[in-house]
């Protein structure tokens, strides 16, 4: 999965899409009081990969996402117009967090060849038992212990894309279709040229998204249908981060794209201020300009990812403070996983509704994140579970 990916980068073995750092210790040898290497070891900077914080901003950006989301609801923003603008920007900084996932996949998987059915044998069996376990899970949790009302035949609708109330899960699916075509992406980016590749993300961009973007404005107006499935937004990320990581050697201007991420998360919360869009309620509202094919989140999510690389490429850090991003990256898929349980529980409690919307927002955040790395620890521990779930 492409939170959890196993494979060799630059001569070295990265798993869970952690870029392990390099196991050299200050002595040759380690010392006989184990503990005393390890305390030496950690006083050591070293070399840090721009990867492992794109990866970890990724996750947090989705659990900030989805708290905002559940706790806006909760709270009524709804009703709260002048509110509109501060949920609008809110929500355009999470949505980074999905497209950053897939770009990051996208510049460690497409680097090197892929044969198909040995990469479907590896990846899709693990994403497969993940929908399947983690859907009747929460099935059961949410009809048996918060008496949500039951999805029916759940078998069904899992087989049929719907993963009842696991509905992050959405993002499963889709890698799995993503994954079915690595290989041939990989083939045509092999044998592509910078400007080919540049190309084929122009069109992906102007004839793809802007063209949806467009459509919730363009009221009784008719917009010409073109086959755009080639052109799906997510194939779009995976090629971005490999063309990002693997063909950009030097960013030039980085205060350029610090401006282009300001101005794409600030300009959907001006717009869903004062233009009066489609939907029934407001995360339908500002999913018509804010969903992952709009304008907005492409240009935010490469200015994120270009501006992580340009500033922590290569970079010298404190061995502790990598030690916690690597923790927190390792967690990624077990996070993903469980956090909209520990957003469904805290709802239920009387602290969501005792807090205003930023400060149970906060603490919601830090539940998911804590308990979610305390689970992913304890599943370290259950051989099964492990292969799949973390």
């Amino acid at each position: 999965l492409l939170l959890c990916h196993r494979m060799s980068l630059q001569g070295q073995e990265c798993g869970d899409l952690i870029l392990i750092s390099a196991k050299s210790s200050i002595y040759s040898t380690k010392p006989i009081f184990p503990f005393i290497y390890h305390l030496l070891a950690m006083l050591k900077p070293k070399r840090f990969d721009y990867l492992d914080i794109v990866r970890v901003s990724a996750i947090l950006l989705v659990v900030f996402i989805h708290s905002i989301d559940h706790m806006a609801e909760l709270h009524g923003f709804d009703t709260r117009h002048y509110a509109f603008f501060m949920h609008g920007v809110l929500r355009a900084i999470g949505r980074i967090g999905v497209p950053l996932f897939f770009m990051v996949s996208g510049a460690l998987l497409l680097i090197r060849s892929i044969t198909p059915i040995e990469f479907y044998l590896k990846r899709l069996p693990r994403l497969i038992f993940s929908i399947l376990i983690i859907s009747l899970l929460y099935e059961y949790i949410c009809v048996r212990l918060l008496h949500f009302p039951a999805n029916g035949n759940i078998s069904l609708k899992i087989l049929s894309g719907d993963p009842g109330y696991a509905y992050q899960l959405w993002f499963l699916y889709t890698t799995i279709g993503i994954y079915l075509a690595a290989p041939f992406i990989q083939k045509f980016l092999d044998s592509s040229s910078d400007q080919l590749i540049l190309t084929y993300i122009t069109i992906s961009f102007s004839v793809g998204s802007l063209a949806r973007s467009v459509a919730p404005f363009m009221s009784g107006m008719v917009i010409p249908s073109v086959m755009m499935d080639f052109f799906n937004p997510y194939i779009t990320y995976f090629i971005m981060g490999y063309f990002f990581h693997n063909r950009v050697e030097a960013i030039d201007r980085p205060v350029l794209l610090l401006c282009g991420l300001l101005l794409s998360v600030f300009l959907p919360g001006a717009v869903l201020e004062f233009v009066n869009l489609p939907g029934e309620n407001l995360i339908q509202k500002s999913d018509s300009i804010l969903w992952h094919d709009k304008p907005t989140v492409y240009i935010s999510a490469a200015c994120a990812f270009l501006l992580i690389k340009a500033y922590g490429q290569n970079r010298i850090i404190h061995s502790t403070v990598m030690l916690l991003v690597q923790r927190v990256a390792a967690a990624s898929f077990t996070i993903y996983l469980f956090h909209i349980m520990v957003i469904y529980f805290f709802k239920s409690s009387f602290l969501a509704t005792q807090l205003g919307f930023i400060a149970s927002s906060v603490l919601l955040m830090m539940l998911c994140l804590s308990l979610c790395l305390l689970l992913h620890q304890a599943i370290r521990y259950i051989p099964y579970a492990r292969k799949v779930l973390s």
